[in-house]
């Protein structure tokens, strides 16, 4: 069941009503139990005192021994209104007149709250001792009981004054109530409607509606506290057209920013991807030539073994700068947005294959052996190019940042997910340099660079292709003990 909102107006008055109720039934509850406690004592007093009297007129009676005298009186004083019985008894305790009524007088016992409500009896017991004043020899003055007088005396009378009393406090009460709920009615309006206001001001700023000024009135302290109000509500709409005036202009500068960068990003492809190729055209010339040269020595010709071994360094060092140039041509075409993706069908198998045999003289030349630890038989949709360049590059960055170690390449599918791990025993980094080992032409030492040879483009190229694949490289590294590089790539990210 769906119970609607309670707002402050009516959670104002249905808690005040609430504790004027509750105090109205304290206050009458109390009034009444005073009232009936007082009457009860009272009306108790008065039937002590007739008691008294009716001792005193039985008193001669019974020293005369006149039982007709006793019945006589007794008799008078039953046929009074709200006397059931008066009874008189002589010294031994016998009833002297005839018995008229079955009841008898209850003693009610005491507790802690005897004196705090009226007694619960519905009579009123009434005795008193009946005494003859007797003047000793010695000369003092003694009194001796005689006998004594009861009277049972109704409380018909007392319960309907009570009620009489407790229907007018009824009456009361409700009259205060209705008086009360009038007034809270009219309060909780007066002292609501400014919340209220200031509420509904705020829900119109927030959703941008006009009239979102308040207009209550009252005291001086209400009257300032609407100006205020407003005085704020004016400044924040004022400090929102500067902001948003501010957010356009900036938005304006970045968006310009974002222009000149994209701009400048094609041209630094397009200047990179003119100079790289007019570079590479040489070197097919340099290195056809190199192949001639070679050719053109005969075997049998002294120092043959020599020009062998500078014929291949002067090969490698050809092949190495078309490597250096290849990877300026992948990364400005990365930086430009320009690479179109192409998935194919890849068996990790051959592939991983392949990736060792490129790196063999690398990792060879550095005294280091290449592991395959692979899961086989998987075959998966994936750029084949850019998932080159991640394997290349991070074993590359393996290769020449390992000297006599062991170097590991593993691979799986884990939650449609394909995971490739370069792991190395090299010589490891500090945590503080995992971040800028991926920024271009970095390196965490840059005099490593003339020691490795390279750019420092690897890295860069590497994450680029796999956040173009919609993965990520994650590294765990310790300085002197060697790093894991980590590629997860969704299989079905085309």
């Amino acid at each position: 069941m769906n119970i609607a909102p309670v707002n402050f107006r009516q959670l104002f008055y249905r808690n005040t009503m609430a504790g004027i109720f509750a105090l109205v039934v304290m206050l009458v509850f109390v009034a009444g139990l005073v009232i009936a406690k007082f009457t009860h004592d009272q009306t108790y007093l008065n039937w002590q005192y007739y008691g008294k009297i009716f001792a005193s007129e039985v008193k001669y009676q019974l020293i005369l021994n006149s039982e007709t005298g006793v019945e006589n009186i007794a008799a008078n004083f039953t046929d009074r209104k709200n006397v059931i019985a008066a009874n008189v008894y002589d010294s031994s305790n016998r009833q002297v007149n005839r018995k008229r009524t079955s009841r008898v007088c209850r003693e009610e016992q005491d507790t802690w709250y005897s004196n705090l409500f009226p007694s619960r009896l519905d009579v009123f017991c009434i005795r008193q001792p009946i005494t003859q004043t007797v003047n000793q020899e010695t000369g003092t003055v003694t009194e001796n009981k005689i006998g004594e007088i009861e009277l049972i005396v109704s409380k018909q009378d007392n319960a309907a004054l009570m009620f009489k009393i407790w229907l007018a406090l009824l009456l009361l009460a409700v009259s205060v109530l209705f008086g009360a709920f009038r007034i809270v009615t009219r309060q909780s309006y007066f002292m609501t409607v400014t919340i209220e206001q200031m509420i509904a001001a705020l829900q119109n700023f927030k959703d941008s509606r006009p009239n979102n000024r308040v207009t209550f009135s009252g005291s001086d302290d209400l009257d300032q506290m609407r100006e205020t109000f407003n005085d704020m509500l004016a400044s924040i709409e004022r400090n929102e057209e500067v902001l948003e005036q501010a957010v356009i202009l900036k938005t304006k500068e970045l968006n310009q920013a974002l222009e000149g960068s994209q701009s400048a990003n094609r041209y630094k492809a397009n200047i990179m991807s003119t100079v790289s190729h007019e570079m590479k055209n040489p070197l097919h010339s340099i290195q056809t030539g190199i192949e001639l040269l070679f050719e053109g020595i005969p075997k049998t010709a002294p120092d043959y073994p020599s020009y062998q071994e500078h014929h291949y360094r002067a090969k490698m060092l050809v092949q190495e700068l078309v490597r250096h140039i290849d990877a300026i041509l992948v990364n400005a075409k990365l930086n430009a947005h320009e690479y179109k993706k192409s998935y194919t069908l890849v068996h990790l198998d051959g592939f991983m294959e392949e990736r060792k045999v490129g790196c063999q003289h690398l990792c060879s030349k550095n005294g280091n052996t290449l592991v395959l630890e692979d899961e086989r038989g998987i075959s998966i949709k994936m750029d084949r190019l850019l998932l080159r360049y991640i394997v290349d590059n991070l074993l590359d960055n393996a290769c020449k940042f390992t000297n006599k170690g062991h170097i590991f390449l593993r691979w799986r599918i884990h939650q449609d997910t394909l995971i490739i791990e370069v792991e190395d025993t090299g010589c490891g980094m500090g945590q503080q340099n995992i971040d800028i080992i991926f920024d271009e032409f970095k390196q965490i030492d840059m005099s490593l660079t003339r020691r490795y040879r390279g750019f420092g483009l690897g890295l860069a190229i590497s994450r680029q292709s796999a956040h173009l694949l919609g993965g990520n490289i994650n590294v765990r590294s310790q300085e002197g003990l060697g790093s894991i590089f980590q590629v997860a790539i969704p299989i079905n990210g085309q």
